[in-house]
């Protein structure tokens, strides 16, 4: 371990909040509840719930695209209960939950608000329990507004 690292183990909140990566289960500091710094004047949020019926129909749908592909001892390829399967594989299906519906349901949420979106969005304050509708928040820039002045009169 190098001195930054170490460093960022021993004192994380004087890191600056940047993009990073680490190892899977690797994860010796918190991440913001908010979005990134961005100019305000551009600045959107907007909140968004997902119905507890398409989590939970997206939820069976990958249970079963993995029962199908999954190989455990014991059974024979395609035939593996889907409890064994949401107990062995609960955070992969969660992750691909998140990872289909976010998307789809943040382009919904802004084509209705009327937004225009010129940055990618931030997703944070994602809250996702299982029977209950999945929400989060995004921040994204969009193009400033302005007006122009009388330019016709400006000789050149």
């Amino acid at each position: 371990m190098n001195n930054a690292e170490s460093n960022a183990i021993e004192n994380p909140e004087a890191q600056p909040q940047a993009e990073h990566t680490h190892a899977e289960g690797e994860h010796a500091h918190t991440h913001a509840d908010g979005p990134p710094p961005m100019d305000e004047a551009c600045k959107r949020e907007i909140s968004v719930e997902i119905p507890a019926e398409v989590v939970a129909q997206q939820q069976e749908a990958i249970v079963q695209q993995y029962s199908r592909q999954a190989r455990i001892p014991g059974f024979r390829k395609g035939k593996v209960p889907a409890s064994m399967v949401r107990n062995r594989f609960s955070g992969e299906i969660t992750s691909e939950v998140v990872e289909a519906l976010v998307p789809h349901y943040f382009r919904e949420a802004v084509v209705k608000a009327g937004h225009k979106p010129v940055s990618q969005p931030s997703i944070y304050g994602l809250e996702f329990t299982p029977g209950e509708p999945m929400r989060f928040k995004a921040a994204f820039e969009v193009l400033p507004e302005f007006e122009l002045g009388d330019y016709k009169s400006i000789k050149v």
